[in-house]
């Protein structure tokens, strides 16, 4: 059975990976949920060998670094696009404060 978990936590990690690099984020919460029961259960099951499961948790470990550094580089394209938002932002208004003035003076 730990096996069998162990197994299905691998997959649905390689899974989580690839919505996360396929930019996915909306079943990112099901996916999780499903990682967090699977966890809940492999923490009331019985250890075989660790051994045996060394390899399986190794690439798991490897997926989910993949997965934290895929999503803070995406973080980071998200900040940059909102830092470009907020400028465009900030220079329309300036430009229609100073059109208003302008108009205000003007009539």
């Amino acid at each position: 059975m730990t096996m069998t978990l162990c197994k299905k936590l691998l997959d649905l990690t390689k899974t989580i990976l690839a919505a996360v690099k396929a930019g996915d984020y909306s079943s990112l919460g099901k996916l999780l949920e499903e990682r967090k029961e699977i966890m809940e259960r492999l923490k009331m099951a019985t250890m075989p060998d660790l051994e045996m499961l060394r390899p399986i948790f190794q690439e798991i470990i490897a997926l989910e670094t993949e997965c934290m550094e895929s999503a803070t580089q995406e973080r980071q394209k998200i900040m940059t696009e909102i830092k470009k938002l907020q400028e465009r932002k900030r220079a329309s208004s300036g430009y229609t404060t100073q059109y208003l003035k302008y108009m205000d003076q003007t009539h």
